[in-house]
């Protein structure tokens, strides 16, 4: 996956979950820990790290994790803020960038893999690759470079997601078997069917060695 940059959002307020999604234990490492895994597993280049709410114990586990971290001094802003302020610390060799929300920890390196291999290395017809699973839409986002100034140019609290509907031709839904695509761990009991979702696959995985 060369030249692809993950931009992990986690400044959010998490005040349905009560503590920091970034740091929800999932068999003994953080939720993000599990997301720098699998790129690290994928072969992207290191994830930059948007942090805000609860900014010192996110942080500190991001530079545990060697990744790139960016404070978002205004997180209330919305989510759009996030993801520009992680733009604007991609580093020049970045060909493309995932756009991935912390509450969605458990995707595979598989299905990086596999956005990757549609999108090819080249941009075409498609710049917008999304992974769905049973016809519906997941996270995380996987977007050419070019796309950096749209992105940018967005008011911040207007959602991101204006730059997938511009212009639907450029979006290519990707078929993806696997399921985590469509977490969003933000509630106490998302967590608990999550955590014991990952406890059953972890369980087959090792059936099958």
């Amino acid at each position: 996956m060369t030249g692809v940059v993950p931009i992990v959002l986690a400044a959010g307020a998490s005040e349905r979950m009560g503590a920091p999604k970034a740091l929800l234990d999932f068999g003994g490492a953080s939720a993000l820990e599990r997301i720098v895994r699998t790129c690290r597993e994928a072969g992207t280049l290191p994830p930059i790290v948007v942090v805000g709410h609860e900014r010192e114990p996110v942080g500190a586990e991001a530079e545990r994790l060697e990744c790139f971290v960016v404070d978002n001094a205004e997180p209330d802003r919305g989510q759009t803020s996030s993801l520009q302020g992680g733009l604007g610390a991609l580093p020049e060799e970045a060909a493309a960038f995932l756009v991935w929300p912390v509450d969605v920890p458990l995707v595979k390196a598989a299905t990086l893999r596999v956005l990757a291999e549609a999108y090819g290395g080249d941009e075409g017809e498609h710049s917008i690759f999304l992974p769905c699973h049973t016809c519906k839409r997941g996270h995380p986002g996987f977007f050419a470079a070019s796309l950096v100034d749209e992105f940018l140019d967005l008011p911040e609290k207007q959602p991101a997601s204006e730059v997938i509907h511009h212009d639907l031709a450029r979006v290519l839904e990707v078929d993806v078997d696997d399921p985590r695509v469509l977490d969003r761990i933000n509630t106490l009991e998302a967590y608990r069917i999550a955590v014991a979702g990952d406890r059953r696959q972890e369980s087959g995985d090792r059936r099958q060695e």
